[in-house]
């Protein structure tokens, strides 16, 4: 079980790591966590590695860094959507201001309060099934 970097201060856990055998190929194959797996000359390997996990509320970042993250292919449109309450238009990538204002607003109201720390959904689990535990409550 993958457990992420940790989002802080309302900022989401980040993507754990990933080994994928013959990627984007029918003989695709994850094998993280794996010991033993045989890999035959002509197999691919893609190796990704984690991203940090995020400081702070997505919803207050400014919509000018996040339409420049989108710009510089590091944000897809639908993540500044999803994640960071950003709606851009396709042609130029312009902020649709009003319209991110409602969507941020909606997540907000949905959302309840953050998270002091996030961990993530894995480590949720492992918490919930009793296989970790925590020293200290999250609780801000």
């Amino acid at each position: 079980v993958s457990i992420p970097p940790w989002g802080v201060g309302g900022g989401k856990p980040g993507m754990g790591n990933r080994f994928l055998l013959n990627p984007d190929t029918p003989r695709e194959k994850l094998v993280s966590k794996t010991d033993g797996e045989p890999i035959r000359a002509g197999d691919r390997m893609r190796i990704e590695t984690p991203g940090g996990g995020g400081w702070g509320d997505p919803l207050e970042r400014e919509p000018e860094a996040v339409q420049l993250d989108v710009i510089r292919g590091l944000v897809s449109p639908e993540s500044a959507r999803k994640e960071y309450g950003v709606i851009l238009r396709p042609e130029g990538w312009e902020i649709s201001r009003e319209e991110s204002r409602r969507l941020r607003e909606e997540m907000r109201q949905a959302r309840g309060g953050l998270k002091v720390i996030d961990r993530g959904e894995n480590f949720e689990q492992l918490l919930r099934e009793g296989r970790v535990s925590l020293t200290t409550s999250d609780a801000g």
